[in-house]
């Protein structure tokens, strides 16, 4: 398993989950080209390849309150390797050294993202309703380590 800078060729070649391709229509961007504006909008962006295969990518970027994360998982993908989780943790560390203290919205019916915050430590608040789906606050940082 390799996490590098995600390339001009690793977004052409990712295939979203109906989910992402949902969120980054309510972003106003739709597929490749909500990968691309997000890509362009990180100050990191990274991808996770395992034999050839796109597992991920992720990325983030400068907010008020630190950095705000994203991360998808291929559409194809039934798990992940353990390899996986241990390999994030080393970035988490990165961005929480980085910027102090990270955090995103979630769909609570995104399994694999959840799951992977969840291991990760971050603290995922009470699910609320909006118009965009049922969400929750995943965020870290502070005197939280990893």
């Amino acid at each position: 398993m390799e996490i590098r800078a995600a390339t001009h060729e690793d977004i052409l070649r990712y295939n979203l989950r109906a989910e992402d391709e949902r969120n980054l229509n309510i972003a106003g961007y739709g597929g490749v080209d909500g990968l691309f504006k997000s890509k362009e909008m990180s100050d990191y962006c990274w991808v996770v390849e395992d034999k050839g295969k796109l597992l991920s990518i992720a990325g983030v970027a400068k907010n008020e309150k630190g950095a705000t994360i994203w991360i998808m998982f291929d559409a194809n993908l039934e798990s992940l390797p353990l390899s996986f989780f241990k390999e994030s943790k080393k970035y988490v560390r990165f961005m929480l050294n980085e910027y102090g203290y990270i955090e995103n919205f979630a769909e609570v019916n995104k399994t694999f993202v959840m799951k992977w915050a969840e291991s990760m430590g971050f603290t995922i608040d009470k699910p609320i309703v909006t118009e965009y789906g049922t969400l929750c606050r995943v965020h870290i940082g502070g005197d939280i380590h990893v």
